[in-house]
């Protein structure tokens, strides 16, 4: 008798703006994807052109990639033959996007792809006015066009959805990858001796991730007799990189303060630090937060940042309000050892592999025969 067929794996069109190592949602996307790939036949639409460690993995994988214009009217043309062509092959889109994910997921409902997942990452859709107003517009919508809605948190998903159901999808993380194997080889590419206290944070430089609060906090820090000759590490790149190099300068910490703009080993600078101050003004989550958390690190976090980041006994909530000496008081009179809190991250959610089965799960609920979409 003749094998019986495999089974025909389900396809999924995941939709994002870019796959740039930096970019917390593109990390959210690959942390899963890494562990789930084999399940399921991936391809990615994305309209920003890159070459790193994610679009090879995906490529080595034989997985899609598939590049459309960042100009919504001369995408529209390429995003609808797409759709035309192609629709019928996919079983799910999963639109990561909301400002241009109007296009794709308006012309996968156009050409029939039944199950059309919008996924919200971010609380706040602009530090610019303007750009809020309008992405508060394409935020609506997307919801006409979807019919299956996930944020990234309660909060998130309340201010995006209202009173439409929406599932939250946990940013999971490999919590084996923070440790500290590489602290001591990292210090030593900075300059940052044993007895130094390395002060942290890792985000996009933005108004919205406020780094230059974080940098005023360490000047505080800094006339304290135990941290006088201690040091900061910023890693990422933004907009306000030379803004804050001009700060630095200004408040005489140019050789105190250290500027990493592109790193594909994020876990390492964890590593290599001994606190993380995260300022943010705003997050949908905040995953800067609970990956400093995975690597042990004591946390100074702004307190009206999502409750689900304040997972385990060494995150601390501040309020913006108080200033920057009242930060660097409270980060005085804690207590800044290092502790695993990986069980408690894993209670709360955050451990990839045992949140990825769940996604599976969640996949494969909505290609059940007879199963109709939300």
């Amino acid at each position: 008798m003749a094998l019986a067929e495999a089974k025909k794996k389900i396809k999924i069109l995941v939709v994002i703006p870019d796959l740039n190592v930096e970019s917390g949602v593109a990390a959210h996307v690959m942390n899963y994807y890494t562990k789930i790939h084999n399940e399921f036949d991936i391809d990615f639409a994305v309209y920003t052109k890159t070459d790193n460690k994610y679009t090879r993995e995906i490529c080595n994988n034989g997985d899609g990639l598939i590049f459309f214009e960042k100009n919504m009217l001369k995408s529209h043309k390429s995003i609808k033959d797409f759709f035309r062509k192609h629709a019928v092959e996919y079983d799910i889109i999963h639109c990561h996007t909301f400002n241009y994910g109007f296009l794709y997921l308006y012309f996968a409902k156009k050409y029939g792809i039944k199950n059309r997942i919008m996924h919200i990452h971010s609380i706040k859709y602009s530090d610019s006015s303007m750009k809020a107003f309008i992405n508060t517009f394409m935020v609506k919508l997307c919801t006409l066009v979807a019919n299956v809605y996930v944020a990234c948190s309660g909060r998130v998903g309340r201010k995006a959805y209202h009173n439409k159901p929406f599932y939250v999808i946990n940013n999971g993380i490999d919590l084996a990858k923070f440790s500290d194997r590489k602290r001591d080889e990292v210090r030593s590419s900075l300059g940052i001796t044993q007895n130094d206290f390395l002060f942290g944070n890792v985000g996009r430089l933005t108004k919205g991730k406020n780094q230059i609060f974080a940098i005023n906090v360490f000047a505080e820090l800094r006339k304290v007799k135990r941290f006088k000759k201690s040091k900061m590490i910023i890693v990422g790149k933004g907009p306000l990189y030379k803004d804050l190099l001009m700060q630095v300068e200004n408040i005489g910490l140019k050789n105190e303060i250290i500027f990493v703009q592109s790193a594909d080993n994020i876990p390492d600078y964890y590593a290599a630090m001994d606190c993380f101050i995260f300022p943010s003004k705003y997050e949908g989550l905040g995953m800067a937060a609970i990956e400093a958390q995975a690597s042990g690190l004591p946390c100074f976090c702004n307190h009206s940042l999502p409750e689900e980041i304040f997972a385990t006994e060494l995150i601390y909530g501040l309020d913006l309000k108080s200033g920057e000496r009242e930060w660097s008081d409270a980060i005085v009179k804690s207590s800044l050892d290092r502790k695993d809190v990986a069980q408690q991250l894993m209670d709360a959610g955050f451990e990839i592999k045992q949140e990825k089965d769940k996604l599976i799960g969640f996949y494969e609920s909505f290609c059940m025969e007879g199963k109709k979409c939300v």
